[in-house]
């Protein structure tokens, strides 16, 4: 391996100790200051009702469980059961250091559940409820995440409970074993979803609509989003000519083949979580693709969709067709 290589992770494994450092020390101090208080007694009790997996989740959401072929089990939680294959499925997966508790508030939205759609939230390998991995390479979770996506459509587009404690000294290991520096290796049991051979594999392979915070203190929109139309499908390809790059970029009216790129001017690193613009753009994104799949969308623009409202003045977005 390359310098470089060895490089990248040595900064990814200090970014993540710098991380894991600082949370556990604002944990430690919090859980000091309120030991014994009021504070404290609604906090333990919060810990429970999210944590413990022996009851409901909430009213309304359900644990459930999904056993991939490695014998890894996933804990995730939903707004109901079985669903039969003319409904929609909403699949969301959590980043570093959360779990599915933090697609609270979409999973008991109304707005969303009238849709009639499947909303699921995973717990990723090494939190919440779900099992850790032996090693957090991209191999190791890329491939779990990808298996337990396919279980998920199987489960209910077609149609035992356990704990497993939240080990922050796992979490490291996401930097550590190279999930954000080395190539992942499909597994065997999700070669059957690889494009066909004369299908460029370096670009996604449906429309796809990025949101970013541009108040992000840990990521710089130009790593997130600089270039990322170039892997978007159909015209959204770049045209290389005369040295240059030429985006074909539309702000007309986009239909379900359109990619998007939505910045939020005034949210940061855990955008959907900021009320009422970063969660409220979510939600009508999803409003949006989830009537795209329905055919009942009536204006068929995501951009009437985010700008009709007071919304507007908080949001760019840019349209790839």
């Amino acid at each position: 391996m390359s310098v470089s290589h060895y490089a990248i992770r040595a900064f990814a494994l200090l970014w993540g100790l710098v991380a894991l450092a600082v949370t556990t020390l604002r944990s430690y101090a919090n859980r000091k200051s309120s030991s014994g208080s009021e504070q404290y007694r609604l906090l333990r009790d919060a810990q429970h009702r999210i944590w413990s997996l022996e009851d409901e989740a909430m009213p309304g959401l359900h644990h459930n469980f999904l056993t991939l072929s490695s014998g890894l089990q996933l804990h995730y939680v939903t707004t109901g059961g079985q669903q039969t294959a003319t409904r929609s499925l909403v699949i969301f997966l959590h980043g570093f250091p959360d779990s599915w508790y933090i697609y609270k508030r979409f999973l008991e939205s109304t707005a969303l559940k009238a849709t009639g759609a499947q909303l699921v939230a995973i717990d990723l390998p090494g939190c919440g409820g779900s099992d850790d991995l032996r090693q957090y390479g991209p191999d190791e979770m890329l491939n779990a995440v990808g298996e337990a996506v396919a279980q998920l459509k199987a489960r209910y587009l077609t149609g035992g409970d356990r704990r497993s404690s939240c080990d922050w000294l796992q979490r490291i290991r996401l930097y550590r074993e190279g999930l954000a520096s080395d190539k992942w290796n499909l597994a065997p049991i999700l070669q059957q979803y690889r494009p066909a051979p004369d299908m460029d594999e370096e670009t996604f392979k449906c429309p796809v609509t990025a949101v970013f915070g541009l108040q992000d203190v840990a990521i710089n929109p130009r790593l997130a989003l600089d270039g990322i139309e170039r892997y978007f499908p159909r015209s959204a390809q770049v045209t290389t000519g005369g040295g240059g790059h030429e985006k074909h970029v539309t702000s007309t009216a986009s239909g379900a083949g359109a990619s998007h790129i939505v910045r939020l001017k005034d949210c940061g690193h855990w955008s959907l979580l900021e009320e009422p613009v970063g969660s409220g753009v979510v939600e009508k994104i999803l409003l949006w693709l989830l009537s795209q799949q329905s055919g009942t969308v009536s204006k068929g623009s995501l951009e009437h969709a985010l700008t009709s409202d007071e919304l507007a003045q908080h949001v760019t977005i840019e349209t790839y067709q």
